[in-house]
């Protein structure tokens, strides 16, 4: 049942003042019926007027259109937000069975695509999406994923990227399964010889950022690419090619997808877990990395 079938019968889930979900002729978001009905708990008014629950043996039965997966379809489709539909499955069992489906997900995931988010495609879990589009929300700016550092060698966090840091050690915070994962980069006019070591210097220097910043250390990995992925990008060959790019990895997913241009290196760098060993500080990188 869409959403129309229900504004075909004059009829929409709102969110009353007391919690409780109710019928009036006004519009209303399926985000607020979602809120009202997780907000209610199990058992409530709000949980048994949408999941067709009766309190004794002599109420009287729900009304034909209130059949519990095609409500909750319609919920899903007019409010596509995974940590809100995950909140109305905690409601009931019977909630849960529909809400907590791979199927349901799969569904909001496609929703999600066709609405410009590729990232959500295949994503079967409620908790993915949720992670899919905080991490969308992060990387938003003009920076995107990217930690910058001081072109000509630096390692130092350069001030416009440290909200990024921020934001990801926020999002390590809220998701308790997801990892962190840092490739690291330099320009490809590095010196060979030392371009790679660089780049384990600055995947190291985000590492540890994150690490003061409460996410732990078996949470956190590394690629040091050095050269070998800005040969094959069209960027200019400056500043902002002495970055480290964050992705955050859960159940086989990565967000935000990775660029065409790691698939091009035919050599990839083992990644290395936790904080690794520290590099010498002040160490004299060279030119164009």
């Amino acid at each position: 049942m869409q959403l129309e079938h229900l504004q075909g019968i004059g009829l929409e889930l709102v969110a009353a003042p007391a919690c409780t979900i109710g019928f009036r002729r006004e519009p209303c978001s399926g985000a607020d019926a979602v809120r009202a009905v997780s907000e209610a708990g199990e058992g409530s008014d709000a949980v048994r007027a949408v999941s067709g629950g009766q309190d004794n043996e002599h109420d009287a039965p729900p009304p034909a259109f209130l059949d519990l997966p095609d409500v909750v379809e319609t919920i899903g489709e007019t409010s596509c937000e995974p940590e809100l539909l995950a909140r109305l499955g905690m409601t009931s069992r019977q909630m849960w069975a529909h809400v907590g489906g791979l199927d349901f997900a799969l569904r909001r995931a496609e929703e999600l695509r066709r609405h410009g988010a590729s990232w959500a495609e295949g994503c079967a879990k409620l908790e993915l999406l949720a992670l899919g589009l905080q991490v969308q929300r992060s990387c938003s700016g003009p920076t995107k994923n990217h930690v910058y550092f001081p072109y000509g060698g630096g390692t130092d966090l350069m001030e416009p990227t440290i909200h990024l840091i921020n934001e990801a050690a926020a999002v390590g915070k809220r998701f308790p399964r997801v990892r962190l994962h840092v490739d690291a980069h330099t320009g490809r006019a590095a010196p060979g010889g030392i371009a790679r070591a660089c780049s384990v210097h600055r995947a190291r220097v985000v590492k540890r950022a994150l690490r003061l910043r409460g996410v732990a250390e078996r949470r956190l990995s590394s690629s040091a690419w050095g050269k070998q992925v800005a040969q094959h990008w069209s960027e200019p060959d400056g500043e902002t090619a002495a970055r480290a790019e964050v992705f955050f990895c859960m159940d086989g997913c990565e967000f935000p997808p990775r660029s065409a241009h790691y698939s091009l290196v035919a050599n990839q760098p083992s990644p290395e877990l936790g904080l690794g060993l520290d590099l010498e500080e002040d160490r004299d990188w060279g030119w164009g990395l």
